[in-house]
């Protein structure tokens, strides 16, 4: 059976396939769940559709890869920055599909951090400018001490 032609039925099924409560798969396919009682009606009811029952099964039971998925990463071949890439990408378009922009955002960062091409998180150091410092501060740096943070000469006081 190909993938489903609703991309929110398509994620609740492979939610499902995965392991998740249908509540959990109903979240996960971009449905509210601020109304408990109710998304719990609504995801119950989608259990029961056929089509999604069917393609949650053949899903689980390893008949077909989800749609978009590296099938040869689900065969057990390593896993690249390529393969992750491109997952991330069907993650984006199924975001995008299901309207969850923040999700889409997301996976745009991490195709970057992954391509390199985007910093996950800077150091925090902050530069020093070589031309502010004295020949002692430059050699002590140069030897591979002080770290960026340099200490004074002795009986010197810390400028503010």
């Amino acid at each position: 059976m190909p993938a489903l032609r609703n991309a929110r039925h398509e994620s609740f099924a492979q939610a499902l396939a995965r392991g998740a409560s249908a509540i959990e798969a109903y979240a996960e396919a971009g449905y509210s769940v601020r109304g408990r009682p109710a998304a719990i009606l609504r995801a119950s009811d989608l259990l029961r559709d056929a089509a999604i029952a069917r393609r949650a099964a053949e899903l689980r039971d390893g008949a077909i890869a989800p749609a978009g998925a590296d099938a040869a990463s689900e065969a057990g071949t390593p896993v690249t920055v390529d393969t992750l890439i491109a997952e991330a990408e069907h993650v984006r378009r199924l975001a995008l599909e299901a309207g969850r922009f923040a999700d889409a955002i997301a996976a745009i960062k991490e195709k970057g951090v992954l391509a390199g091409v985007r910093v996950d998180k800077r150091d925090g150091a902050t530069p020093i400018d070589p031309k502010t410092l004295s020949d002692d501060e430059l050699a002590l740096i140069a030897r591979g001490g002080g770290g960026g943070a340099v200490a004074p000469p002795p009986g010197q006081e810390v400028p503010d």
